[in-house]
């Protein structure tokens, strides 16, 4: 979230509210902040433990990112224009939102032990909803600069597919403007948000406002940068790739690749 307004995050606190303190469990999920905060060059200065008993349901786990940004470095969208170039990141899976769905559709059909139903030969559903997302904060930084590097890409806007979907946070980017987008080139869902569309009779429409549908990141550039942003996301390792245009006309037109409606185009 902070990395949108172009913001390098230097650090983040992290508290544990738990009705019963679970080591195993508190150690894997301190390896991994341990293992993203190296990966990101973040510090964690200090955080809590905190056991509440019948005052939280399993565990709370918050944080608190402080990020800096020079003021005329700030990206807010100002510099949106129409024939912009709009550019997905690959995500690793669900991420963060639309769990609530994901686990209403497994409890429907598997019962109350579905995070131990097989998936496919190598994982299970509880492996699959647990996969690790990525994270764009390093990528994202290479091109803008952090605190005192100069650019190396103008990024016009940047957007973090979260709660909303894909139509639910482009809009952030088109809205104040009067302007839409046309997302005609959306990458292939990961299987397993295909698997629970047939599993849950989802439509297209609903799955794209629910989960982020493969596509992590938005990135917005000018025409001219859109191959320099590609190669320095090949170059990183970052899938990427082109997946729209900014247009002139207000509101969304994606053109599907879900599991009912392929190749169709959906408003929004």
């Amino acid at each position: 979230d902070a990395i949108c307004v172009g913001a390098e995050v230097i650090s983040v606190s992290n508290t544990l509210d738990t009705n019963k303190v679970n080591p195993e469990a508190t150690e894997q999920m301190m390896e991994g902040l341990k293992k993203a905060a190296l990966e990101q060059k973040i510090v964690i200065p200090g955080g809590e433990i905190a056991e509440l008993s019948s005052m939280v349901n399993g565990n709370v786990w918050n944080s608190t990112a402080i990020g800096v940004v020079k003021k005329d470095r700030v990206i807010d969208g100002s510099k949106v224009a129409a024939g912009d170039v709009i550019i997905g990141l690959r995500s690793a899976g669900f991420r963060s939102n639309g769990y609530t769905l994901v686990r209403h559709i497994l409890k429907e059909n598997f019962g109350e032990d579905w995070h131990n139903e097989k998936f496919d030969d190598t994982k299970t559903w509880g492996q699959v909803t647990l996969t690790p997302a990525k994270i764009y904060h390093n990528f994202v930084l290479s091109m803008h600069g952090r605190f005192n590097e100069e650019p190396k890409v103008e990024l016009k806007g940047v957007v973090h597919v979260t709660g909303g979907g894909l139509p639910g946070n482009v809009v952030r980017l088109t809205k104040k403007k009067g302007l839409g987008a046309e997302l005609n080139n959306l990458p292939a869902p990961h299987s397993e948000m295909l698997k629970l569309q047939e599993l849950g009779n989802v439509e297209d429409s609903e799955a794209y406002k629910t989960w982020n549908m493969g596509v992590g990141m938005i990135l917005v550039v000018g025409k001219d940068e859109a191959q320099k942003v590609l190669d320095t996301a090949q170059a990183a390792g970052m899938d990427a790739q082109q997946i729209g245009v900014i247009t002139e006309d207000a509101g969304t037109k994606l053109t599907s690749q879900g599991h009912f409606k392929k190749d169709e185009v959906l408003n929004f």
